[in-house]
């Protein structure tokens, strides 16, 4: 197939093979630096692939061929070119962000990513937020609905930091810096995430917080004329 050419009868059956999980195989982001390194040789050869104006995979040409003629389509519906595009992920265990991003780039296209978690959409939150479901009132003012919702996504964040990282050592010092940090909304909150994703409650250093940076900085140039280095 060109890389303009039409969609075949092959890209059902990758479609069908990508459902399946024996088609998973390793892919960033990983979780070790174990699974970088066996990863090596695929990545080097979809890096080869591209770098001769190749689909990175024979996948991702199927892909490519399906977002080239829906392009086509589009554009000459709208009566004008195309030259960025968001997109919806099915729910095919095998498909990876890479592939569809690979995809875009072969047939020129910029891939947008969406200010979701992963700034992956699947189809199912694609359709769900199509019928009006779970969409902000108005999207073009960033300020919080409310002080309860600006610390609902605190929270939030301070799990997900933990929740994304599970093969990291859990913290037995937690070092806090900043104006804020003796809030007591922040501080129960913080202690909340650490006892659910700790197994013992680690300490909480939050002394002279605002301006342990400063007195960092001057502990490091006090000893800059020692500096073996220089």
């Amino acid at each position: 197939m060109g890389k303009h050419g039409r969609t075949d009868d092959g890209y059902n059956e990758v479609i069908q093979r990508l459902s399946l999980k024996s088609s998973q195989h390793l892919v960033p982001p990983y979780q070790n630096i174990g699974d970088s390194w066996k990863d090596k040789p695929r990545e080097a050869l979809r890096s080869a692939r591209k770098a001769m104006g190749l689909p990175a995979s024979k996948d991702v040409g199927y892909l490519a061929n399906v977002l080239s003629d829906l392009r086509a389509q589009v554009e000459k519906y709208l009566g004008a070119p195309i030259e960025s595009a968001g997109i919806t992920m099915p729910h095919l265990i095998a498909l990876y962000q890479e592939d569809l991003q690979d995809a875009f780039d072969y047939v020129g296209l910029r891939y947008l990513f969406f200010p979701i978690r992963y700034d992956v959409l699947y189809e199912t939150s694609a359709a769900y937020a199509g019928y009006g479901y779970g969409l902000c009132s108005d999207y073009i003012d960033r300020a919080w609905a409310s002080v309860g919702e600006y610390w609902k996504q605190v929270a939030w964040n301070l799990e997900d930091l933990m929740a994304r990282t599970p093969y990291y050592k859990r913290p037995v010092k937690v070092l806090l810096m900043g104006d804020q940090v003796h809030d007591e909304t922040f501080t129960r909150i913080l202690e909340a995430v650490l006892r659910r994703q700790t197994a013992d409650m680690p300490d909480i250093v939050s002394e002279d917080s605002q301006f342990v940076a400063a007195k960092g900085a001057a502990e490091m140039a006090k000893r800059m004329p020692y500096d073996p280095y220089r």
